[in-house]
């Protein structure tokens, strides 16, 4: 691309900041609070994005996100390269999980600390814990 040297000298002009950011549908998520690429568009169409609010013009953007998660993985390698990408449990599956598994163990546990706390003194479980 024709700017990309002005593009790079932007880049590495000052220090920048690196983020995973894991949740469902994380690509789309962050590219609609980022807005358009282009900061002037995005300050008429999405005023309230952060390249709308901190960006200089149609290249400098002040913030990149990945497009798609292929994307997004290489770009995690190259800033993080001791990561360990794995599937990671949607919301209704973590939500589940600790319905059916976390749950049960917690009211088992603290009813058997209850049960060996005698409520003497009114938060002697708690204050055991």
């Amino acid at each position: 691309m024709p700017y990309f040297e002005t593009l790079i000298r932007f880049m590495i002009s000052r220090s920048i900041h690196c983020m995973v950011l894991v949740k469902d549908n994380c690509c789309r998520a962050f590219r609609a609070l980022l807005g358009p690429k282009d900061s002037n568009r995005a300050r008429r169409e999405a005023p309230q994005t952060i390249r709308a609010l901190y960006g200089t013009d149609g290249r400098m953007n002040a913030v990149h996100g990945s497009d798609t998660v292929k994307e997004a993985e290489w770009e995690i390698k190259f800033f993080f390269p001791t990561v360990i990408l794995e599937p990671y449990p949607s919301s209704q599956d973590a939500a589940s999980y600790f319905k059916e598994h976390v749950q049960p163990l917690l009211l088992k546990g603290l009813t058997a600390l209850a049960k060996a706390k005698p409520a003497s003194e009114p938060n002697a479980a708690v204050v055991s814990l």
